[in-house]
């Protein structure tokens, strides 16, 4: 995703034993991640390809700003959010 959004902010993370999806809850808790949430395809069990926009001031554990996935359709989305 940095290569997408030119923000010092931004953050790309492989999860490839699954710890971040984990730990944010999985596939089911996706609609209830953030505020608003445009997802385009159905996750079975693993979040990914999926970016999360927070509010400043936000801490593990509360809603983000916006969820989108994938990231490649709604980068526009992305760097408005931010």
């Amino acid at each position: 995703m940095p290569s997408f959004i030119q923000d010092s902010r931004v953050r790309h993370y492989y999860d490839k034993d699954r710890k971040l999806s984990a730990a944010l809850g999985g596939p089911q808790r996706i609609n209830s991640l953030a505020a608003d949430a445009q997802v385009a395809f159905r996750m079975k069990d693993v979040i990914w390809d999926a970016a999360l926009v927070y509010a400043p001031g936000v801490k593990w554990g509360q809603q983000a700003k916006t969820i989108v996935a994938p990231v490649v359709k709604y980068r526009e989305q992305i760097a408005a959010a931010l």
